[in-house]
């Protein structure tokens, strides 16, 4: 126990390993330096020739990156002037919706298998992609304000729907990137795993929460909504499944079986896990009726 995971023992020696590390950077940056005052040292107008092309393409790359992203811009404001030009605002509004709900549960689905697998690299792509997802979200947010007034729409309510969908729709991403960063930094400094029952009920959560948001999403796109009883009925079998898996992790956790970081990372993705059910749901029902 004095060299577990959540012992002092264990914390100080994460603080020196820090510290390390800190040493090693200035080793590494003060070998560099020296490397590189000798390589003109000795290159003189050949090491200065190497330098400058090495120059042009950080130059060249640092352009290509910034072109990127304005093209991401771009793309988001073409997003934008659809929901301007079509003549079915809501029908464009529903598919947009659609999209991000699926990003964002497929994240959290292939978030839960990195988690089990303890794949830090994917965690930081995922962690990565959502934090994408979000700041794009943030980017529409004013600009999906404003096109209210732009929008072809037969009755005024609609453009009530479009704006609860979307404050629905960021809400469900942002409860994906809390669960996704949660999981990261759970595998990033090395904290004891989940608790294996936690993960076989985990895995049978995600097997019906996936299906679950993959009818939200055909009804999305196609426009026929799912019959209300049964969306109802799946939404109230994931939310039970995982009031239960609360109550056993909580008792897990009074009983010693937990430590505070296992307890604190599974019931966050519980809870988060629970309130992107909720949101899913209300998407479909603010649409449909």
């Amino acid at each position: 126990r004095a060299w577990g995971r959540e012992s002092a023992v264990y914390r100080v020696a994460g603080v020196l390993n820090v510290i390390g590390g800190w040493l090693l950077t200035a080793a590494v940056a003060f070998v560099a330096s020296a490397l590189f005052a000798a390589f003109l040292f000795y290159g003189e107008f050949i090491a200065a020739l190497i330098l400058t092309v090495f120059a042009i393409g950080m130059i060249v790359r640092s352009n290509m990156g910034f072109a990127k992203k304005m093209e991401s811009e771009n793309l988001v404001d073409d997003e934008v002037d659809n929901l301007v030009r079509t003549s079915d605002p809501v029908g464009l509004s529903r598919n947009l919706m659609a999209a991000d709900i699926r990003r964002s549960a497929n994240i959290v689905a292939m978030a839960g298998e990195a988690l089990v697998a303890k794949q830090k690299r994917s965690s930081i792509r995922l962690n990565k992609e959502i934090e994408a997802v979000v700041k794009r979200q943030r980017s529409l947010e004013l600009k999906m304000t404003r096109v209210l007034k732009e929008l072809k729409l037969e009755k005024g309510g609609q453009a009530t729907v479009h704006l609860m969908a979307y404050d629905y729709i960021c809400d469900l991403s942002q409860s994906a990137r809390i669960m996704v960063e949660e999981q990261y930094n759970h595998l990033a400094n090395f904290h004891k795993e989940p608790h294996g029952g936690f993960l076989l009920a985990y895995g049978d959560l995600l097997n019906l929460f996936s299906p679950y948001m993959n009818r939200i999403v055909a009804a999305l796109e196609s426009g026929k909504s799912v019959p209300h009883g049964d969306l109802l009925n799946a939404k109230r079998q994931i939310v039970l499944d995982i009031n239960r898996a609360l109550e056993l992790d909580v008792q897990r956790y009074r009983q010693g079986d937990l430590t505070t970081r296992q307890t604190h990372l599974q019931t966050k993705l519980l809870l988060e896990l629970r309130d992107i059910t909720a949101l899913a749901y209300r998407v479909h029902k603010v649409y449909f009726g």
